[in-house]
């Protein structure tokens, strides 16, 4: 954690993966970040980092998935946050639908073999993405436009132009790839310890942090 520090886009990763459990005590909607930017310049150490406010770099998952995929992903991340490597693997057809799908928290309506509806699954889930391109530019590829619905729900941020690619501040190491490489290994020795101390002392005093979030929440809309 101490390596986020003058690091923006980490902060943000990490911020993001602990506002997972506020979402339903709050009676509020899912949403996230696409991190977009060339290859090679920390994104996918960035998502390493906030998943391990929850669990091991096994926890990231791939955009790889189709959209019916993605609803099975999002409801075993209930409450957490799911963390989606490389938009560039989606297809483009199931790109936007995903993105509504994913913050809106609820999956198709089937029926079964004898016509019956399914359990629809739901979720509240956190969002964190990473592509070199942008969720619109995803869209395009099929001749669909994002709406502003879509843009809002997964807001892309730049994440490769910061001092250092992704980061601003290295710590001491000597280049970019160097800190990447430290990240790396060091989200793979700790992890899946914060997001569950986070929870319980939560538990200790639901209504009064519920009301500290509030406030934070209309001061940041007053800036």
């Amino acid at each position: 954690a101490q390596e986020c520090s003058g690091n923006p886009l980490m902060v943000m990763a990490v911020s993001l993966a602990f506002a997972g459990p506020l979402l339903e005590p709050l009676g509020m909607d899912g949403g996230g970040v696409h991190l977009r930017g060339a290859s090679s310049r920390g994104k996918s150490t960035i998502l390493r980092a906030g998943v391990s406010v929850w669990g091991a770099p096994g926890f990231m998952n791939s955009w790889r998935a189709a959209a019916n995929g993605l609803e099975g992903v999002a409801s075993a991340c209930n409450g957490s946050m799911l963390a989606l490597d490389e938009l560039g693997e989606v297809s483009a057809r199931d790109a936007g639908q995903a993105a509504y799908m994913l913050a809106n928290g609820t999956g198709k309506v089937r029926a079964n073999r004898s016509g019956m509806a399914r359990p629809t699954k739901r979720w509240r889930v956190m969002v964190l993405s990473s592509g070199e391109i942008t969720l619109a530019d995803k869209m395009a590829e099929a001749g669909g436009r994002a709406a502003a619905g879509q843009t809002v729900r997964l807001l892309d941020i730049p994440a490769d132009c910061r001092a250092y690619g992704a980061f601003d501040t290295l710590h001491g190491a000597p280049d970019g790839a160097a800190f990447s490489d430290r990240l790396r290994e060091a989200t793979a020795k700790n992890y899946g310890v914060a997001g569950p101390a986070f929870v319980q002392k939560f538990l200790q005093n639901p209504d009064g942090i519920k009301e500290q979030v509030r406030s934070a929440i209309a001061y940041f809309r007053e800036l």
